[in-house]
C-alpha cells in the first residue's frame, strides 16, 4: 500500500463469487487498526495484533469484502486477506508486549502454562525477542539470548526483532508445564514472539504460540496482567515462524515445502465485478517461432500479423512468418474475477526455430524474458586472404560470446572487446560464420520473481554489432 503516516489509512474494496451458500471464515493480516464490511454489513473493529480472523457468510452469487486500514506509525504498509475453513489451523503467532512505555533495565517476564497428554518425544520452542532474553522450562533455563549490535542506541534497526532462537526441549513428561521468558527492557518497550512444537511419545502433536489467550506478563516480579498484542512487523511476518502456516494467497503451493491442505480457499477476487467486457493484449512473437501457447482464462480470439489462428486448448499453429518482426493481439472476454495479467494462466511460450533476427536487444524482439542462447549464423565472402592476420570483431555483446568460423571453433569472450584472431580458418570465397551469444538469469528473473538484486541494466541481452572482419 506504499508508504503511509500515522493516522493515514487506505481502503480496500473487491468481491468474490460462491456458487451456494456457505459459511466461511475472513482473515486479514496486517500491521494497521482494521474495520470491515461484509455484502454492506459493518463487521466492526478488528483486534489489536496483526491477524482478524472472523466468521462470514457468503451467498450465492457475488459477495463484496470492504475494509480500511489506518496507520499506527509511519512506514510502509503491508497486508493479506483470505478466505479460511480453519481458523486454528491458519492462525500464527502474534507478538507480545506490556503496551506501556519503556523502562531501560527493567525485567519483563512473559509466562504460558501447558499440558501435554503424554511424554514428549522431541519438543522445541522458537523465541524471538527485541532485547536481551533468558527462557526457562519448569523453572530450568533453557536458551539465553545476549543484546547485539542492532540495538545500539540510536541506530535506526532498535526494537526491531533479533533472529529466532530454537530451542530443544528434553524430559518434558505428561502433565502441565509451564513456559517463561523474560527480557531486559532497552529504550524500546519489551516484545517476545514464541512458537512451540511438541511431538509425544503416543504419536500426536501439540502446538503453541504467543497470542492472546493464555498468556500473562509481570514487570520487576510484580502483579501478573493480561499481554498485549503488537502490529509493528519490519520484515515477512512468517520469517519467525517454527514452521509454515497456509499461506494466504491461494494458489500459491509452489511457494511451500508441502501441497495445500484446503485451509485457505481459492477464490479469486473480482475488483471490477461487472458485466462481461472485452480485453486487448499486444505483444511481439520471437523470430523463428512455429507454435505458440496461451494458457488464456476465457473465450479468446488470436490474431498474428492480421490472420487470425486458431486457438485449441491454448495452442496455437503459426503460420510461416514473413520478416523479423510479428505481432500477435489477442481479443479475450475473461472469466469473473480476471483481469490483464490474470487472464493468463501463465506464460506465453513458443515452438522455435530457424529465423531471421536483426542485430540489437533482445527484449525488443520478443524476449524479454527469455534467459539462454542465440546462435546468430552468416555467409561471409571474402575475396582473398590479406597477408597479415585477420581479426573478427562482434562489437557490443551483453553476455557470452563463441564464435566458430567454417565449423571450427575461435574462442569465447565473455568481456569486452569482443574480438577474435582467425588465422587458418578463412578461406577465400564463402565463409559460414556462427556467434553464439548466451545471456545471464537476469532477464528470466526480472519477468517471474522481480527483485531489486537486477540492476539496471542486466536484463539487456543480445549482439549489438557492429560485426567486422578486422586486419592489421
Amino acid at each position: 500500500m506504499g508508504q503511509l503516516r500515522p493516522g493515514e489509512g487506505v481502503q480496500l474494496r473487491t468481491a468474490v463469487w460462491c456458487d451456494a451458500p456457505e459459511r466461511l471464515h475472513l482473515a486479514i493480516g496486517a500491521p494497521a487498526a482494521k474495520t470491515g464490511w461484509w455484502n454492506g454489513v459493518a463487521l466492526g473493529a478488528g483486534p489489536t495484533g496483526y491477524l482478524w480472523q472472523l466468521p462470514v457468510d457468503l451467498r450465492a452469487g457475488r459477495n463484496v469484502l470492504e475494509f480500511r486500514l489506518v496507520a499506527d506509525e509511519a512506514g510502509p504498509l503491508r497486508a493479506y486477506w483470505a478466505l479460511v475453513r480453519d481458523t486454528g489451523r491458519f492462525a500464527r503467532p502474534e507478538w507480545l508486549t506490556l503496551g506501556e512505555r519503556a523502562e531501560p533495565g527493567s525485567v519483563v517476564r512473559f509466562t504460558h502454562p501447558f499440558i501435554l497428554t503424554a511424554a514428549a518425544e522431541s519438543a522445541t520452542i522458537q523465541v524471538n525477542a527485541n532485547a536481551p532474553s533468558r527462557t526457562w522450562v519448569d523453572g530450568t533455563e533453557i536458551g539465553y539470548e545476549e543484546s547485539w549490535d542492532l540495538h545500539s542506541p540510536g541506530n535506526q534497526f532498535s526494537g526491531r526483532s533479533m533472529r529466532p532462537r530454537r530451542y530443544r526441549v528434553e524430559g518434558l513428561t505428561a502433565g502441565q508445564h509451564a513456559l517463561a521468558v523474560e527480557l531486559t527492557e532497552q529504550a524500546w518497550p519489551a516484545a517476545v514472539l514464541v512458537d512451540a512444537r511438541i511431538r509425544t511419545q503416543s504419536g500426536t502433536e501439540s502446538t503453541f504460540w504467543s497470542g492472546p489467550m493464555g498468556w500473562s506478563a509481570q514487570r520487576d516480579g510484580g502483579p501478573a496482567r493480561c499481554v498485549r498484542l503488537r502490529r509493528r512487523q519490519w520484515h515477512d511476518p512468517a520469517w519467525s515462524h517454527l514452521w509454515r502456516r497456509p499461506h494466504p494467497l491461494p494458489g500459491s503451493d509452489w511457494l511451500e515445502s508441502a501441497p495445500s491442505d484446503g485451509t485457505v480457499v481459492p477464490v479469486v477476487p473480482d475488483a471490477r465485478a461487472g458485466p462481461p467486457r472485452v480485453e486487448w493484449f499486444r505483444w511481439t512473437v520471437p523470430p523463428g517461432a512455429t507454435a505458440m501457447s496461451v494458457p488464456v482464462l476465457g473465450e479468446a480470439r488470436l490474431w498474428v500479423d492480421g490472420h487470425e489462428c486458431v486457438l485449441r486448448g491454448g495452442a496455437v499453429a503459426l503460420p510461416r512468418l514473413r520478416g523479423m518482426a510479428s505481432t500477435a493481439i489477442l481479443r479475450l472476454v475473461p472469466e469473473r474475477g480476471r483481469t490483464e495479467g490474470a487472464c493468463l494462466a501463465g506464460p506465453v511460450s513458443y515452438v522455435t526455430g530457424p529465423g531471421v533476427m536483426r542485430l540489437g536487444a533482445w527484449h525488443e524482439q520478443g524476449l524479454a524474458a527469455y534467459a539462454g542462447g542465440v546462435r546468430y549464423t552468416a555467409a561471409v565472402a571474402v575475396a582473398h586472404l590479406p597477408d597479415g592476420p585477420v581479426w573478427l570483431d562482434a562489437g557490443r555483446v551483453r553476455g557470452t560470446a563463441e564464435v566458430w568460423v567454417n565449423g571450427r571453433s575461435v574462442g569465447a569472450r565473455f568481456l569486452a572487446p569482443y574480438r577474435f584472431r582467425l588465422d587458418g580458418t578463412l578461406r577465400p570465397g564463402e565463409n559460414q560464420l556462427e556467434i553464439l551469444v548466451l545471456s545471464t538469469l537476469a532477464p528470466y528473473l526480472q519477468a517471474v520473481s522481480p527483485t531489486p538484486y537486477v540492476y539496471a541494466g542486466q536484463a539487456v541481452s543480445g549482439l549489438f554489432g557492429p560485426v567486422q572482419l578486422l586486419t592489421a
